[in-house]
């Protein structure tokens, strides 16, 4: 059916709201101006409303990958493929995801085609032994999956402080890749870390002492002033890491800095699952469907959310597009639930957990009154591989199928 105004009703359909609401059988959801204003059972359509009648189908909020690098790193024949990480120097906090996203990659349409709305983007670069990371590499973006121009599709940004621990950042600039520079081990990785950050405290010092004297003079640094927002906390860093000693020394990191943390792929974390509890750091798993293509993923399992779920740990899952495709974001969270993972769990990992994680759980990741009208109707349980995606609205717009 096609939706002619912004003034409409979904009806009929099973409601999986991600919220206290629970589930809903044959609920309504009311949506006026791009955002949700009712949800519930026996809800009275209002006069002009148009209905959109969604009997026997499966109502879910937009999708949410918490991990990608969606038009950083197009789905585009002959397009090149370092485009995503800044690979001429080890550390480059000032590097902005938003400056190069393209929104005409075709991965946009494809997200779309799997009920993804919303993506975070980060730097960095393709798994694999040839993968290219910088220590730390710059601003990730989260954005809604459709726009003419990347500033209408952003959600929140900056949004993070990508950061990158173990083999591959020791790799990109080792003498094996024909490059002096540090770092070309673990412990140059936490050094060159724990130096900018150091440098953005004596920064952030100077700074503050300027405001107080006109004799001081500050030169403006990109570089430090992306950190100092690190260390102010207004947005975490995002370090990616396998093994478990790679995660703790995230951690050490962030307590020696006091800088919020969110940990990306996480292999090993099972490890250390108290230790990441009881800090409340978030993990951003997968992709679960991944050959163990270097010897970091030697432990990945599928069963690792669960087992993290368990201990009190918040999970999102990743396809980390495009590593493995974005449109199969639910087919992660389903292999997750059928290795123990509870159902409602699985799903919250790729809708309000992700949008909690990403700091924009004000907007998206949950069908309730006031939030956007990003909405999924699927054709069964998103969870069953014969599930399909039939139409999606990204604020209260029709832009799947």
């Amino acid at each position: 059916m096609k939706i002619e105004n912004n003034h409409f009703a979904i009806i009929n359909g099973k409601i999986l709201t991600m919220s206290s609401l629970g589930i809903i059988d044959k609920g309504t959801i009311l949506i006026k101006n791009s955002k949700i204003i009712a949800v519930g059972k026996d809800i009275k359509i209002p006069f002009g409303f148009e209905v959109f009648d969604a009997e026997g189908k499966f109502v879910t909020p937009g999708l949410i990958d918490a991990h990608t690098h969606l038009g950083i790193i197009p789905l585009r024949a002959g397009y090149p493929r370092n485009e995503g990480n800044e690979s001429t120097n080890p550390v480059t906090p000032a590097i902005r995801a938003l400056d190069g996203i393209n929104p005409q990659d075709p991965g946009f349409k494809t997200a779309l085609k799997g009920g993804v709305t919303t993506a975070m983007i980060l730097p960095g670069s393709l798994s694999g032994p040839r993968e290219k990371l910088n220590v730390i590499a710059g601003q990730g973006t989260v954005v809604k999956c459709f726009g003419k121009t990347v500033d209408e599709m952003v959600l929140r940004h900056p949004a993070c402080m990508k950061m990158g621990l173990g083999d591959r950042p020791k790799k990109t600039f080792s003498p094996s890749e024909n490059q002096l520079k540090m770092p070309s081990t673990r412990m140059g990785v936490a050094s060159l870390i724990r130096t900018y950050l150091t440098k953005a405290k004596y920064y952030q010092l100077k700074i503050e002492k300027a405001k107080n004297n006109s004799s001081i003079d500050v030169e403006i640094d990109l570089e430090m002033e992306a950190l100092s927002a690190l260390l102010r906390r207004e947005y975490p860093a995002r370090i990616h890491a396998y093994r478990a000693d790679d995660i703790y020394t995230a951690i050490r990191l962030a307590e020696e800095f006091k800088f919020d943390l969110i940990l990306d792929h996480a292999t090993e974390s099972v490890v250390l699952a108290e230790e990441i509890a009881k800090r409340n750091i978030p993990v951003v798993f997968g992709p679960i469907m991944h050959g163990k293509s270097i010897f970091e993923l030697e432990k990945l399992s599928p069963d690792t959310p669960a087992k993290l779920v368990e201990k009190g740990v918040k999970v999102a899952i990743t396809s980390d597009h495009p590593t493995r495709p974005i449109e199969y974001l639910t087919y992660h969270a389903a292999i997750a639930a059928r290795e123990g993972l509870n159902w409602w769990e699985a799903l919250k990992t790729i809708t309000i957990n992700a949008a909690e994680i990403l700091g924009v759980a004000h907007r998206v990741g949950s069908i309730e009154a006031g939030k956007d009208a990003d909405i999924v109707i699927f054709s069964d349980d998103p969870l069953e591989p014969l599930s399909k995606v039939e139409t999606v609205f990204i604020n209260g717009i029709k832009r799947y199928p």
